[in-house]
């Protein structure tokens, strides 16, 4: 077949270049405006299917919660208990650092973790409990360093306990670690400002480095604090005896006369202070 026709006739008339170059123009717009949001919520249609209603998803979501939660707490535990004892750390920076590089070392596991985050305040009080009983057996048996990590794990759970620092404080007695018992009993005043138990372990501490000086006035505010204790009474008036404080020593006799006048000691201070030269 012979084309006859003229090459003119087949060229589109001008306006419907013109519409058709516009159409295009407004296609490749869309496709780029579609592709921008595509990969601002490209994240978001990753995951986009069945399971993502929330009736679905909801048990999946909370165990992942959960999950996530329980690596975290040992080291959120950490995080809270410096927080909490910041304030009361004051002058005993060393003992805090010490105590916090502890809890690092001691950080709870998973399994620790989970039991904390899901059981009751009841069955965490048990298991404070729990470690304060096994740290006193294996401090009776001499197993210091174990006896040493179950307070400290006390610590991590209950910042501000003090019979575990009381604990770790006898521990340290135990171990002659003099510097260390003292800054743990010391920790404690800090909490507890009239313990006249505290006060007399850390007269005790000063004892064992040979320092009777320094006890004496430890011996004498747990004197002030629990007067009828016979304990505090004997370190009280020995202690004055030792550095020759008469006027101490006689105070303490007059008060072990009132609080145990059968004291087997009495007869010998009563000599004791009455060869003390006055002061």
């Amino acid at each position: 077949m012979k084309f006859t026709g003229s090459p003119r006739s087949l060229a589109l008339p001008r306006d419907d270049i013109i519409m058709f170059i516009t159409s295009l123009i407004l296609i490749a717009i869309g496709l780029v405006a579609l592709g921008v949001i595509i990969g601002r919520h490209l994240g978001e249609l990753r995951v986009l299917n069945v399971e993502s209603l929330p009736g679905a998803r909801e048990k999946k979501v909370k165990q992942t919660i959960i999950a996530d939660r329980m690596r975290r707490m040992g080291r959120e535990k950490m995080v809270v208990w410096s927080s909490r004892l910041a304030p009361l750390a004051g002058a005993l920076d060393h003992f805090g650092e010490r105590m916090r590089k502890h809890i690092a070392r001691l950080e709870l596991s998973y399994e620790q973790a989970k039991r904390l985050a899901l059981g009751s305040r009841g069955k965490r009080t048990a298991q404070i409990v729990g470690l304060l009983r096994e740290a006193e057996e294996l401090a009776h048996q001499d197993q210091f360093e174990n006896a040493e990590n179950k307070y400290i794990a006390v610590v991590t759970l209950d910042p501000k306990n003090v019979d575990a620092y009381e604990g770790l404080g006898n521990l340290y007695m135990k171990m002659k670690k003099f510097e260390e018992a003292r800054e743990a009993f010391s920790f404690i005043l800090k909490m507890r400002k009239a313990d006249a138990s505290v006060e007399t372990s850390l007269g005790e501490v000063a004892l064992a480095e040979g320092k009777p000086e320094v006890a004496l006035p430890h011996f004498k505010r747990a004197v002030d604090r629990r007067p009828g204790n016979p304990k505090y009474l004997d370190f009280y008036i020995e202690t004055a005896l030792a550095i020759g404080s008469k006027k101490d020593a006689e105070r303490g006799l007059s008060l072990m006369r009132a609080t145990n006048p059968e004291n087997q000691k009495i007869a010998e201070w009563q000599h004791r202070i009455e060869d003390t030269p006055d002061t």
